[in-house]
């Protein structure tokens, strides 16, 4: 859909390679749950001269690799992938975006074999291997967030004033202020996990002042705390279509009035959803409903 076919398969490609980042020019704090220091505005202070300027040059490359609005670790990496691939693959290239070569080099493997894979097994799908792969528009890289979800869904994350999670009176007193302190709750753990510190999302949540509702990711790792990394921000709607199978449904809402289809048998009418084995609530969809027997069926959410 929309062209999207090439971006999947670089990012399939490149979640199975994994971060293609390098990490020495990062800045040592982000363990502790500290923010990298230059984190989006190239500010390194404390910091020696040459460790400084790289600092500095590593992340004015992650900012313009991030975009003016970045909602996804996942279409950072696609645009670093699609970069490096338009400048030749080069060394030069993979150091001017502060990438391993050696991890290119297998995201690019990956790429050819998918592609065949998918021009022997799919040939009407058009998959074509392209060095030059232009940065998704706007709803190319929704439709990505939403295949992204797709591939991760049992790794939902909701924002913890929404999951109902109430930090100890300990945490709360001594943890650190700010949006790296916004506690998530996964589907299958009590225990709060965090936003990584490098995550591009943090860019967007300073503009709007809050961090977003729902997120995937694709790893957890544990240090001081439980970072929930290569995070993608989730429209909590989309869970109610692409999470169907992990979402019950209430009875019929009596407003907006459903309406019943005696042709066809079937009923459009309005629900609220529940996501999860946690019972996330999620707001009102409207669904299509067939009677089977004397029972009423979901059999497509509408949205």
């Amino acid at each position: 859909q929309h062209g999207c076919l090439a971006y999947v398969i670089a990012a399939v490609a490149a979640l199975s390679v994994g971060d293609p980042f390098v990490r020495e020019a990062s800045c040592d704090d982000a363990e502790d749950g500290g923010e990298p220091s230059g984190h989006g505005d190239g500010e390194t202070d404390g910091v020696p001269g040459e460790q400084s300027a790289a600092r500095r040059r590593f992340w004015q490359a992650q900012a313009r690799l991030a975009g003016s609005e970045p909602t996804s670790d996942v279409l950072k990496w696609l645009t670093v992938v699609g970069a490096v691939e338009y400048a030749g693959g080069s060394d030069t290239a993979c150091s001017e975006h502060f990438v391993r070569p050696k991890a290119m080099g297998e995201i690019r493997k990956l790429r050819h074999q998918l592609t065949a894979l998918m021009q022997t097994y799919c040939p009407g799908a058009g998959a074509v291997m392209t060095q030059h792969m232009a940065p998704p528009n706007k709803t190319q890289q929704a439709v990505i967030r939403q295949v992204v979800l797709a591939g991760f869904v049992d790794q939902v994350a909701v924002r913890g004033d929404i999951a109902g999670y109430h930090a100890p009176d300990d945490e709360t007193a001594t943890r650190r202020r700010g949006l790296h302190a916004v506690p998530y709750m996964t589907m299958w753990s009590n225990e709060p996990v965090f936003i990584h510190p490098d995550s591009v999302i943090y860019t967007t949540a300073r503009s709007s002042g809050s961090m977003p509702q729902a997120v995937v990711f694709a790893e957890l790792q544990h240090s001081t705390r439980m970072w929930a990394k290569v995070a993608t921000v989730v429209s909590p709607r989309w869970l109610a279509t692409i999470g169907q199978p992990l979402c019950s449904f209430g009875n019929p809402l009596p407003f907006p009035r459903p309406e019943y289809n005696s042709t066809r048998d079937e009923m459009t009418c309005h629900v609220e959803p529940r996501f999860g084995p946690r019972s996330w609530p999620l707001a009102m969809v409207k669904v299509r409903q067939r009677r089977t027997g004397t029972r009423w069926q979901i059999t497509d959410v509408i949205g």
